[in-house]
């Protein structure tokens, strides 16, 4: 009596599972290749498999039923029906596995490592992906007056500046960039946001006045570096004064007051009463930092030519500095030198933009720099990388080829000498040993001709780093 074989339509076995030795494979979804007919048309005709007659075609799945059905009683479908002549031990039954309820349980693919699905919620893919970002235990802080939001050289929109300062952000790793004289209004946020908002979060206070030309401070967050969920913004006085208080590491946060100021050094003293009256009253901690365009300066040597700002003006700031128990750290560290962040069009030089720290963080505070900005404006963007005690040291990273020697044709010439050398020495090795092995001969032909590239990168670079240091010595004889 011929056998006819039955095939169970219950759930697959799981990635892992132990079925038997003569179980059918598994196809892309988990089911059996014998019945989705997918053996047969990936397999030519005439190779013989063991599993069912040569040349013959397998018939379409059947409908899917918790129960076993005889493939005898299946409708017709225009295909060869499977032959009833095979062996009992072609098929075997798999592992029977209970049928989980399909409105409950996890679906998963067989065809690699299964992984629960994520869990949801009303969070996008992206913001999802945010979540418990592992941000670094340095972070560096830049401001710059970006002096409004649009610049003719980089285009006709009303957010070309964003552009530059999204790409600024990208190529010098900069974490929180604290900015002023925005000039962004509502619809500008919503075009910033629906451009940027991937890599940036922007944290805008516009002027109540006049929002689209006149002030505006905001706080730029890098989200690739930083963890942005938890970030809040406090308005002191809108368009000129906020304070961000964000996650920093692990269980940390850190305060940063963005400051403008305004132009007329008559109304200083009642802004900065102002600030220091506001932050009482809100009872706010003490910021780790205060930045921003200052228009002012408390010391003569911050202006070429040199001169005292407004006496009143120094005393209101000194007087906030004092309750917020911050300091200028660079003029510290710096007491004679010389620095300008703004050239006016009088010819004027001055070091209005600044950046104070808490005394606390008085050895947390590295790399200082102030440059001139990829983004169009009269400010240079002032910078310093905030980095508490303790944290392990990071060097420069390994050497690596200066990308002038590449064309050097003579030590190319060399190191295909070496090259050559190292490959004969390899080919007459007949005996392996700990002394003599491949692996040997390579580690010292690497180090051979890394030291034959430094030598020369010395020879090639020292007039370069000769002129380059001779022009430093001029510029600070200059400026001081």
């Amino acid at each position: 009596m011929p056998i006819t074989p039955t095939i169970n339509h219950s759930s697959p076995p799981q990635h892992g599972s132990s079925a038997g030795i003569g179980s059918p494979p598994l196809g892309r979804d988990g089911e059996s290749l014998r019945t989705t007919g997918r053996l047969s048309e990936d397999r030519p005709r005439g190779s013989g498999s063991g599993n069912a007659p040569t040349g013959q075609t397998l018939s379409q799945p059947p409908p899917a039923h918790p129960t076993n059905r005889n493939l005898n009683n299946a409708p017709h479908t225009g295909e060869r029906p499977i032959n009833q002549n095979i062996p009992p031990t072609s098929v075997s039954q798999p592992t029977q596995i209970p049928r989980q309820n399909p409105t409950n349980a996890p679906q998963y693919h067989h065809n690699g490592p299964q992984t629960p699905p994520p869990q949801t919620n009303n969070q996008t893919p992206t913001e999802r992906a945010r979540n418990g970002r592992k941000t670094r235990a340095n972070i560096k802080v830049a401001t710059l007056n970006v002096r409004g939001r649009t610049s003719p050289t980089l285009g006709q929109t009303q957010t070309s500046k964003w552009v530059a300062i999204n790409r600024a952000m990208r190529d010098q790793k900069i974490g929180i960039l604290c900015i002023q004289e925005t000039h962004l209004c509502p619809e500008h946020m919503t075009q910033i946001d629906n451009l940027y908002a991937r890599r940036l979060r922007v944290m805008n206070s516009s002027d109540p006045d006049r929002p689209g030309c006149s002030a505006g401070i905001a706080f730029v967050l890098n989200r690739e570096i930083t963890n942005t969920e938890n970030a809040t913004m406090q308005v002191i006085i809108p368009g000129r004064a906020a304070v961000l208080s964000i996650n920093w590491h692990q269980d940390k946060r850190i305060n940063i007051l963005n400051i403008y100021a305004p132009n007329n050094l008559s109304d200083h003293k009642a802004f900065w009463d102002k600030i220091r009256t506001e932050w009482q009253r809100l009872n706010l901690a003490t910021p780790d930092l205060m930045l921003g365009d200052f228009n002012l300066t408390e010391d003569p040597i911050d202006r070429a030519p040199a001169r005292p700002d407004h006496e009143g003006a120094i005393d209101a700031l000194r007087d906030l500095r004092n309750t917020l128990n911050v300091q200028d750290r660079w003029r510290l560290d710096h007491p004679h030198r010389r620095l300008f962040t703004f050239s006016s069009a009088q010819q004027t030089l001055s070091r209005l933009d600044r950046i104070y720290a808490s005394t606390r963080h008085a050895e947390s505070l590295i790399d200082w720099d102030a440059q001139i900005s990829q983004i169009p404006t009269d400010h240079h963007m002032v910078s310093v990388r905030f980095a508490p005690p303790g944290v392990p040291h990071i060097g420069k990273g390994r050497w690596s080829w200066p990308l002038s020697l590449m064309t050097d044709e003579n030590l190319l010439k060399r190191v295909s000498e070496m090259g050559i050398t190292a490959q004969n020495e390899m080919e007459d090795i007949v005996i392996r040993s700990e002394e003599t092995n491949p692996q040997k001969t390579w580690t010292t032909f690497k180090q051979n001709i890394s030291d034959v590239a430094k030598d020369v990168a010395k020879t090639h670079l020292c007039k370069i780093n000769q002129r380059i240091k001779a022009l430093m010595k001029d510029l600070k004889k200059t400026a001081n």
